[in-house]
């Protein structure tokens, strides 16, 4: 694939956590409760890593891009789970804080790693 291909890949990750995020709270938490919707979702992420392995064996864009989209969907999954466990931890009145804190990390992370990402590209 050529990097305007890649950068694509972007929006098969981004729009699985939306709708992995959006999804779980009304549906996966009531049904399941928050320790088991973490575990769905780690579980889920680590099947889709086996189907990362498998895609660069098989140098198949539409299986990655799939194993992607699943990735994402997973991910938002255990976020989502994660935060409502979080929740749990904190009084009623730092709950707000925590989950600023919460966002702040993970955009350090993501800009971190796009950042990263792209240096070990730019130098390979």
């Amino acid at each position: 694939m050529c990097v305007s291909e890649t950068t694509q890949l972007n929006a098969f990750f981004g729009m699985g956590t939306l709708i992995g995020i959006a999804s779980t709270g009304f549906l996966m938490v009531p049904q399941i409760g928050k320790k088991n919707t973490v575990k769905v979702g780690c579980i889920g992420v680590s099947i889709c890593l086996i189907f990362f392995i498998m895609a660069g064996f098989s140098a198949n864009p539409g299986f990655l891009k799939a194993a992607l989209l699943g990735f994402g969907l997973n991910s938002g999954i255990l976020t989502a789970g994660a935060i409502n466990l979080m929740l749990d931890l904190t009084a009623s009145e730092a709950a707000g804080t925590f989950i600023g804190a919460w966002g702040l990390a993970q955009a350090i992370a993501r800009g971190s790693a796009t950042i990263l990402g792209g240096a070990v590209l730019d130098l390979g």
